[in-house]
Parts: C-alpha cells; structure tokens; sequence
C-alpha cells in the first residue's frame, strides 16, 4: 500500500513540475509574441516585413516594366534601321542588337519568379500572423498588451545599424524636405 501511495506522489509531484515547466514556456511565448506585437501597432513587425516584401515586388515590376519598354524601343529602332537598305555590316549589327533584346526579354522573367516567391513568403507571413492573433485571442489582448517584450539583440555593428534601405512610400524623409536643407 506504502508503495502505491509513494508512486501517486512521485506521479504528482513529476505532474506538478511538468505543469511548472509549461507555465514557463506559454510565459516565454506570451513574451515573444509581445515583442512581435507591440503596443504600438505602428511597430507590428509581421506587418512591416510584409509591407517591405510588398515594395519589393512593386519596385522590380516597374523596373522590369521600364526595362521592357526600353528594350522595345531599341528593337524597334533596329527594324527602322534595317529597314533602310543599310549595308551588310550595320544589318548584321541590327541583328546582333536584336538577340541582345531578346536575352534582355529573357532575363526580365526573373520579376515574375521573384514576385510569386515572394508571394509565398508574404502569405506564410499572413499566415503565422493570424496563427498570433488566435493565441492572443485565447489569452486576451489584455494580458499580452501588460507583458513587456524583452528587448531583442541586435548583433549589428554600428554601421550596419545606420543602414536601413529606402524608407516604404510615404514613410521616411521626401526628397523635398532633403532639397530644402540644402537650399
């Protein structure tokens, strides 16, 4: 009898620890989910990732776009080239400047490959977003919004943090407010 009740002990007691040991990691998780939510929604990580991979995909279409239309252009002054009667030499130039053109076509593929790989990143995103806002949801905003988010290390050197990219439209300093300190 001795025997059963000492292994029920040991049996909770090992519950108690094991019960002791997951508070600690929803804690954990609760921290790590503030930190990607902040207060301030304005400093929702999630959501600046996926307005950065946005612009991303934004900027290589219009380059791309500018690309193809300038690659057009030179095609099409090519054939009015040729279509002259120039001499065998300068045709043969004209056609070299077409394959030219149509490698330039090729190589623009890459916004499309790169747009819908980004796509998936930014869907995953979306996705372990809502994934946050169901364990928010389950705990209550309110005791997410009192954890404080430990600090996150930043292991850049001092240069490297000075280096944040081209600021997303309508955020950062206009080129006229630049203008104007120099004016």
């Amino acid at each position: 009898m001795d025997d059963l009740v000492n292994q029920k002990q040991a049996e909770v007691s090992m519950l108690k620890t094991e019960l002791r040991a997951l508070a600690v990691c929803i804690e954990q998780t609760k921290h790590e989910i503030a930190a990607l939510r902040p207060k301030d929604s304005d400093d929702d990580r999630l959501m600046a990732v996926t307005f950065e991979l946005d612009a991303i995909v934004s900027a290589t279409e219009t380059a791309t776009q500018g690309i193809l239309e300038a690659a057009e252009k030179i095609e099409g002054l090519t054939k009015e080239i040729q279509a002259h009667g120039v001499d065998s030499y300068v045709g043969r130039l004209a056609e070299d400047i077409n394959e030219t053109i149509i490698g330039i076509f090729e190589a623009c593929n890459f916004q499309d490959i790169t747009g819908q790989r980004i796509t998936k990143v930014v869907k995953t995103l979306q996705y372990i977003e809502a994934r946050i806002n169901a364990m928010i949801d389950i705990w209550g905003p309110d005791n997410i919004a009192e954890i404080v988010p430990k600090p996150m290390d930043d292991h850049r050197d001092d240069d490297a943090k000075l280096l944040n990219g081209p600021a997303l439209e309508n955020q950062g300093i206009s080129q006229d407010e630049i203008d104007k300190l120099f004016g």
